[in-house]
């Protein structure tokens, strides 16, 4: 009998520690260290907003010179995302790098660093420098996967993580999912970051492979306000400390395959799911399912349409039923040849739009309750063809324009 824990502290490999360098305030940690000490792998994906923050420059470029397994650090702060600063900034993120590799005695390029928090603002390198030696010195290294899930919080209400343990060939391996993000939340992929650690030995293409196929369903998929960051990053690192390889294109191993690749893409499922839930002033999570469309990418473009609608979400935060919102989003995403007469809308199971018009037997009241709930799930069918899609977003509240308008204060 194998027994399985539902929460992982610590995972062979990783080692983390936290501190406060004052630059958020009230002394709350902003600056974390993930030392992974065993050698291990990095794949990434990073935003596709044409003005990048400089840490995402700096991974992108670390990640090309990346060739075989090797020790690495991730250096993440929050409360400034060094964005917009042009070359200063990208300096100051070099010169955190070079102290850090120079601490755990490594290359620079074996150093990814990470930003959140206020654009157009520089970091405090030289308070930053003043922690490193301690951040990776050995009697810090006691940190919990919640305290550095807490350390890089912004305007997040709760640290956001997420542990599996499952059986790979008869033995035990983690995987473990860390992430950030409340606002300006809006693919590709979100003002997020986030992180999956595994001990599974994997190829740098397959664990590629990964991070691209779970973020095409899950932080690709989710909305907020609509807003697209500087910052977003999403990496998966792995070593081989659980004694444990698996590999997409071996058939021997296939079935350990098709297991970790499930449970890897759920734990990005459920990362972006509490990113929605815990979006700036939200009070509702919006669960939507589209199918009936010609394709996979058409489904995406009316999900992401109604996701989008501020019209929609400010719907959903009254309660109120006004359905020809959702129709004008569905309208919004420019599809040629979409017919009114064939789409069908369902809140909870409950049919409220039928080819187009309110069902026979609508209820407004009935509608009006099903909205008021705090987990909503929307079935829009297109019925135009067979493919489908998913999208999670949230109702938009009077709070997230006090969130928003006091961020700096």
């Amino acid at each position: 009998m194998i027994n399985l824990s539902k929460k992982i502290d610590s995972i062979k490999g990783f080692s983390v520690s936290v501190t406060s360098v004052g630059i958020k305030k009230h002394g709350r940690p902003d600056l974390a260290l993930l030392d992974c000490y065993s050698p291990s792998r990095l794949a990434g994906v990073f935003t596709s907003n044409s003005l990048p923050a400089a840490p995402v420059t700096v991974c992108r470029d670390n990640l090309v010179n990346l060739s075989k397994p090797s020790r690495l650090a991730l250096i993440i702060n929050s409360g400034c995302a060094n964005a917009c600063t042009g070359k200063d900034g990208l300096i100051d993120c070099l010169r955190v790098s070079d102290s850090v590799a120079s601490a755990l005695n490594i290359e620079r390029k074996s150093v990814f660093p990470f930003s959140t928090g206020v654009i157009l603002e520089r970091l405090p390198v030289e308070k930053m420098l003043l922690s490193i030696d301690d951040l990776a010195g050995n009697k810090n290294r006691s940190a919990s996967w919640r305290d550095l899930a807490t350390a890089i919080m912004t305007t997040d209400s709760f640290p956001k993580f997420i542990s599996k343990q499952i059986v790979l060939s008869g033995r035990i391996v983690n995987i473990l999912g860390i992430a950030k993000g409340s606002g300006m939340i809006h693919p590709n992929m979100a003002t997020m970051l986030a992180f999956i650690l595994t001990d599974v030995e994997l190829s740098f293409q397959d664990l590629q492979l990964l991070v691209k196929d779970t973020v095409k369903v899950s932080f690709n998929s989710i909305s907020v306000d609509g807003d697209m960051s500087t910052n977003d990053s999403f990496v998966a690192i792995s070593n081989s400390m659980s004694g444990i390889k698996v590999s997409s294109s071996s058939l021997s191993e296939k079935k350990d395959w098709n297991i970790f690749k499930k449970n890897f893409m759920q734990i990005g499922l459920e990362l972006a799911e509490l990113i929605v839930s815990d979006g700036e002033g939200a009070t509702k999570l919006i669960k939507i399912e589209i199918s009936g469309a010609v394709s996979y990418e058409e489904a995406c473009r009316v999900g992401e349409s109604v996701s989008n609608s501020p019209l929609v979400k400010t719907a959903f935060f009254a309660g109120d039923p006004n359905l020809g919102r959702i129709l004008s989003a569905i309208g919004a995403s420019e599809i040629e040849g979409l017919d009114l007469n064939k789409i069908n809308v369902s809140i909870n199971d409950y049919l409220v739009i039928q080819s187009g018009l309110l069902a026979r037997d609508y209820s407004e009241i009935k509608a009006k309750n099903l909205m008021s709930l705090e987990e909503i799930n929307l079935s829009i069918d297109l019925g135009r063809g067979k493919a489908c899609g998913k999208y999670m977003t949230c109702d938009l509240s009077y709070d997230y324009i006090k969130i928003n308008a006091e961020y700096r204060s």
